[in-house]
């Protein structure tokens, strides 16, 4: 061989060794390195948009105090999902331990191989009997639940109808079915309604909705929803994760809290909030469509069994429900006092009676400070902005829990007062000073709907109306279902609010503000209600006048305005007065019925003597109303005012709640009732008369009817 070819022979495998050709391993790097770029510019858009979500290290167990990474002393968790407290709970960790040293850390297994123990079949037992359903299935999350259920339940000839707000896991699962999908507006029956007759061709039809919308803590029309379901021939079906086991008298859901138990057919809910808050989620609903989840569900087939301690925790959480709803009532009390007192400080709180308290604050760089500055006060709140809620209104979310002490509460409100200083919000409406781009839009809003102030009025407390219209508290009137020991502790109530009422007009009657519609002889409540009282109790019936906390709030909120702005007054007569003339007459003759009056004593509270023609003195009432020359300022604070007087009827329904319970319990006892048939009769037809009484004291939402 030449000496020349043999050189180069040599020489090719070195040139390749030296200069490196291209390889699968660099291309491979440099499809890295291209990732690498494209997720750090997606993450810098994130962080430039303001909607970074940095993760606080907790340092401590879940529960109302905790120890935070980086914050000195305890810390007042405001922001967990955990309402009854049970995260840490003794009895509910001492059940986890239990399983845990019983049944091992976990199964290493699905559960249709070797991953379903007596406790996995256990708690879905007492999770069926928890929500009255007949069958139930576990899941690792109730995220897995929901992804897990429309792709079995409906295909390609069916149609789901789906709320706009629903949950980001709803949304996910119905992707994953073939369905038709129609999406209606926001708890808006009527366009639900229009989406129902547009899907009539299909097969089968499933309307899904949220219980409990998180982000503003609303509740979903669930009556109007069965009504039209039933019209049209649907199925229902609500995710409850942010209901279950404190919603309704015994903690069961929006379904009891609204009195459609037995129309509402499918529930998802979560085992990861109030029941324990460890992990899980389930499915209740009939027996047919669980055994078939079981055989076809893909999340339910191809997950791991829920580890048995946190079976165990869940399973204890349940029992201790339903041996008793003490600690489900509990946080209503403690919620109320919360909204009450940011209302009172002057904050705008999204939603109704829920613990999901959104504190509305419109900006989202100020919700992030706030809620920073919040911490260094001793509170940990989580500010929300866009995507997560839509623009302009950013909020602090406050999570209210049964473990929260009144002290608790009444610091964080401190907390926001002293921040909200710091940052220039308005005490007014409880949003920033500088936002004018937000005053803007309320001032459209308001001329949109005229400048009359009872129509204003009638906007403004539209949506807290609508909840209450749906709830089985109002509803319920309807059923005539009253005992006399529930009415008597009513008429306390209302003697109470009208004395303090009429007294305050009594004592302004010449103020520009009040004179227009000020009627004494036309409207007076006082003496009626004495007569009621003193047939039931006779002449010394004063001295067994039983006032509830709640309504001396509402007394003291009237004694307050009288001294310090006497035309605020206004809110509450219109509210009021116009509310028992619209719905007086019906109400009369059901409670006669009801507690088997045979002449006209005991109700001469339904009755107006003085008032001819219903209708003719409502449009002259109005009139004058609207006549009445009020500032821009002043009209504001009337509105704020008319949306309070809602809010405080909502904290005397709780108050007689609980009275009425114990009256109830003592009723039930001098009727000797000893069957468990006719017990829990009793206890329906409890449930069934509070509405009696939200619907006598919140008479004033009757107004929607004139």
């Amino acid at each position: 061989m030449p000496v020349r070819t043999a050189v180069r022979c040599l020489s090719n495998p070195i040139r390749g060794i030296l200069t490196p050709r291209p390889s699968n391993s660099n291309r491979g790097y440099a499809a890295i390195a291209e990732a690498r770029s494209l997720l750090e510019q997606e993450l810098e858009t994130i962080r430039s948009g303001g909607t970074w979500k940095a993760e606080r290290i907790i340092t401590s167990k879940q529960g109302a105090h905790i120890n935070v990474d980086g914050s000195r002393g305890d810390i007042l968790n405001f922001c967990a999902n955990n309402y009854l407290g049970l995260s840490s709970h003794p009895q509910v960790v001492e059940a986890g331990i239990e399983s845990l040293k019983k049944y091992g850390a976990g199964l290493s297994s699905v559960r249709f191989i070797c991953g379903t123990q007596d406790i996995h079949k256990d708690l879905e037992k007492k999770l069926a009997q928890f929500h009255e359903r007949e069958d139930c299935i576990l899941y690792a999350s109730c995220f897995d639940a929901n992804a897990g259920l429309f792709e079995v339940l409906l295909g390609p000839d069916d149609a789901v109808l789906s709320d706009e707000l629903n949950h980001a896991s709803i949304i996910d699962g119905i992707r994953l079915c073939r369905a038709k999908r129609f999406r209606y507006k926001h708890m808006d029956l009527n366009d639900l309604e229009a989406q129902l007759k547009e899907s009539q061709s299909s097969r089968m039809r499933l309307v899904v909705t949220d219980g409990v919308f998180s982000m503003d803590g609303d509740v979903a029309p669930l009556k109007g929803i069965c009504d039209l379901a039933e019209q049209y021939g649907a199925l229902v079906f609500i995710d409850e994760c942010h209901a279950t086991g404190f919603m309704g008298p015994r903690g069961r859901g929006t379904d009891e809290l609204l009195g459609v138990m037995d129309r509402v057919h499918i529930v998802n809910s979560t085992l990861g909030k109030a029941l324990g808050g460890a992990a899980g989620g389930y499915t209740v609903g009939p027996k047919p469509l669980i055994e078939l989840l079981r055989q076809r569900s893909r999340p339910y087939l191809f997950s791991n069994s829920l580890p048995p301690p946190v079976v165990g925790c869940a399973t204890r959480a349940v029992e201790l429900l339903l041996a008793s709803n003490e600690i489900a009532q509990s946080v209503g009390a403690k919620t109320m006092r919360f909204r009450h007192k940011m209302t009172q400080a002057g904050f705008t709180i999204s939603g109704s009676a829920h613990p999901i308290c959104p504190v509305m604050l419109g900006d989202a760089r100020l919700a992030s400070l706030m809620a920073d500055d919040m911490l260094k006060l001793g509170v940990y709140v989580i500010g929300f902005s866009y995507p997560v809620v839509p623009k302009g209104k950013a909020r602090i979310r406050v999570q209210i829990s049964a473990a929260h002490t009144d002290q608790d509460i009444d610091h964080a409100v401190d907390a926001f007062i002293q921040t909200g200083r710091k940052h220039g919000v308005e005490y007014t409406r409880g949003i920033p000073a500088d936002m004018e781009q937000v005053k803007s839009a309320q001032k459209e809003n308001k001329q949109s709907i005229g400048r009359d102030l009872s129509d204003q009025i009638k906007a403004v407390t539209k949506d807290i109306h609508v909840r209450a219209e749906n709830t089985e508290l109002m509803l319920s009137y309807q059923k005539g279902q009253i005992t006399l020991p529930q009415y008597k502790l009513l008429l306390f109530s209302l003697y109470e609010i009208y004395k303090a009422l009429e007294q305050e007009l009594d004592r302004h009657a010449s103020h520009p503000g009040v004179a227009p519609i000020y009627f004494p002889q036309e409207l007076a409540r006082l003496e009626s209600l004495e007569k009621d009282l003193e047939h039931f109790y006779g002449e010394e019936w004063r001295r067994r006048v039983i006032i509830p906390a709640a309504t001396q709030r509402y007394v003291q909120r009237l004694h307050t305005i009288g001294k310090d702005n006497p035309v605020l007054l206004l809110a509450h007569a219109y509210t009021r007065y116009l509310g028992d003339l619209s719905g007086g007459q019906v109400l009369g003759k059901i409670t006669k019925k009801s507690l088997e009056l045979s002449s006209g004593e005991g109700v001469s509270f339904f009755s107006f003597p003085g008032v001819s023609s219903p209708n003719r003195f409502k449009q002259l009432y109005r009139s004058r109303m609207n006549s009445i020359d009020l500032a821009e300022q002043e009209r504001e604070a009337m509105l704020e005012e008319a949306v309070r007087a809602f809010e405080l009827n909502i904290q005397v329904f709780d108050d007689l709640q609980k009275m009425l319970s114990i009256t109830g319990e003592a009723y039930e006892s001098q009727h000797k009732v000893k069957t468990p048939a006719t017990f829990l009769q009793s206890l329906s037809i409890m449930h069934w008369s509070l509405g009696i009484c939200a619907a006598l004291a919140t008479v004033g939402m009757s107004l929607y009817a004139l």
